[in-house]
């Protein structure tokens, strides 16, 4: 009787096996589901840095565009929208000199000829002082250069806009920063016989340095004088410059 019930309470050798393939089935697809869920965070991890970058890209054109049209109410809306205000506006020329024109005959359509900070772009468009004015609110770098080496104020004091030298000088940019040929904003305005010269008050206000020399040795009163700039000769003269 005892070895009945025994032999009856006995494991059965094929349930057993049957039971370990079960665990081993649940563990495999443990597995997989484990593989499948790493592969997503890490397609994730990836996606949402690209999806930033992109959404990032297109706000910054958004802004770029609205910049060259002069338009403040797009480009307020795109800043808002938190577009970069120290994007850049980049575009192709056509090549200048030997040296462009060979690099444009081995690169082609991936050489970019143009590479300068947005602000540049608001201070030569039909709207300039409004527009760098909130480029600069937002925290637009009033030295950030172009890829020729031009801070926004080197590249449109020629236009001799008052309004809109004094904007950038009063929110940080360096009034005696220079060209690659070492001119500074002074030296440009002075040698400039078509531009007016309102803005050269300012310039002085500021801290200009009267007395330096560009590349060529030559002072902003030199300049002034070689290019028959009379407006400038005596405004320059007046504040004390020598040539």
């Amino acid at each position: 009787m005892g070895a009945e019930v025994f032999a009856k309470n006995k494991l059965n050798p094929e349930l057993f096996d049957n039971a370990s393939g079960g665990h081993r089935r649940f563990m495999k697809s443990a597995r997989r589901l484990w593989i499948l869920g790493a592969l997503g965070a890490l397609a994730y991890w990836l996606a949402v840095p690209y999806a930033k970058a992109r959404r990032q890209s297109q706000l910054d054109h958004v802004l770029v565009s609205a910049v060259e049209q002069g338009d403040l109410v797009s480009t307020i809306k795109a800043l808002q929208n938190r577009a970069d205000p120290n994007a850049h506006e980049v575009f192709q020329n056509s090549p200048h000199g030997v040296i462009d024109a060979v690099q444009w005959v081995f690169q082609g359509g991936n050489l970019v000829w143009h590479d300068g900070p947005v602000l540049t772009a608001a201070c030569q468009s039909a709207n300039p002082v409004p527009v760098a004015k909130a480029l600069l609110e937002h925290g637009a770098d009033p030295n950030a250069k172009d890829k020729l080496g031009y801070t926004a104020l080197l590249s449109c004091i020629e236009r001799d806009n008052s309004e809109l030298v004094a904007l950038l000088l009063e929110h940080g940019t360096n009034v005696n920063a220079r060209t690659p040929d070492g001119d500074t904003a002074l030296m440009r305005l002075a040698n400039n016989q078509f531009s007016g010269v309102k803005s050269l008050p300012i310039l002085i206000a500021h801290g200009a340095e009267l007395n330096s020399r560009n590349d060529e040795g030559k002072t902003a009163l030199k300049l002034a004088r070689d290019s028959k700039h009379l407006p400038a000769v005596t405004i320059l003269e007046k504040a004390g410059a020598k040539e």
